[in-house]
């Protein structure tokens, strides 16, 4: 899951756009393919469509998430820690 976020200068985030993607179908629904530890992907996922004006004194954010509430599904991320599920990594 990423999410483009407008930050107000109040640390209000406005969510303005997202997209999702499952990992392992990272080469297409035909076929199930895990990641491999430590090694690095560039994936392209579609976000959905958004005009937005980022006023003065407003950040754009953009998350990247490993799991997100609104869409809890059965196959949830269960091969990282606690730890790892609470990293956060900012994107400049």
């Amino acid at each position: 899951m990423i999410k483009l976020v407008d930050v107000h200068p109040d640390g209000t985030a406005m969510p303005v756009a997202e997209g999702m993607l499952r990992a392992k179908f990272h080469q297409g629904l035909e076929e199930i393919n895990l990641l491999t530890p430590n090694q690095v992907y560039e994936f392209d996922i579609e976000m959905t469509g958004t005009a937005n004006v980022f006023r003065p004194g407003h950040l754009s954010s953009v998350f990247l998430v490993t799991h997100s509430p609104e869409h809890t599904h059965h196959g949830g991320n269960a091969n990282i820690s606690d730890h790892e599920k609470q990293r956060i990594i900012v994107v400049r």
